[in-house]
């Protein structure tokens, strides 16, 4: 039964093809509209545009629209706040003790500078570590793998 139905919907009538219409072919007067390959501009570029953006290179490449490439950078002074002597400093352990936050759901890259002096030693793993930053951590016992 359903099968036997004609369609109600009408097949889209193709304007600007010559033909009856002549003239202005159905396309109204002048404007972007009218014209042969008509494209609205997508709005997002409108926008992207207004963006500001950092120009150049290196690590100045597109950071106006990707935002925050997650660093974070830690202090000598920090670390002997919040560890005791032994213990392992990771991105995962700072995170954990809140010392920094996840970048868009990720462990971000942590780095780790000489402010502060560090009284205990502690073992630093999966961290870049500045060269005066890593004197005072081997000086105070610790080790930087």
């Amino acid at each position: 039964m359903l099968h036997t139905l004609a369609t109600r919907t009408r097949k889209k009538k193709r304007i600007g093809r010559g033909g009856v219409r002549g003239r202005k072919s159905g396309r109204g007067d002048k404007g972007q509209r009218s014209r042969a390959g008509r494209r609205i501009r997508p709005a997002i570029r409108d926008e992207l545009q207004r963006i500001p953006k950092r120009r150049g290179h290196n690590r100045n490449r597109a950071r106006g629209i990707r935002g925050d490439r997650g660093e974070r950078v830690i202090t000598l002074q920090m670390i002997d706040r919040n560890f005791s002597n032994g213990e392992t400093v990771t991105p995962k352990e700072l995170i954990t003790r809140r010392i920094i936050g996840r970048v868009r759901g990720r462990e971000p890259r942590v780095s780790i500078v000489s402010r502060g002096d560090l009284s205990h030693s502690v073992t630093i793993r999966r961290c870049r570590v500045s060269a005066s930053a890593q004197k005072h951590i081997e000086e105070a016992g610790g080790a930087v793998h």
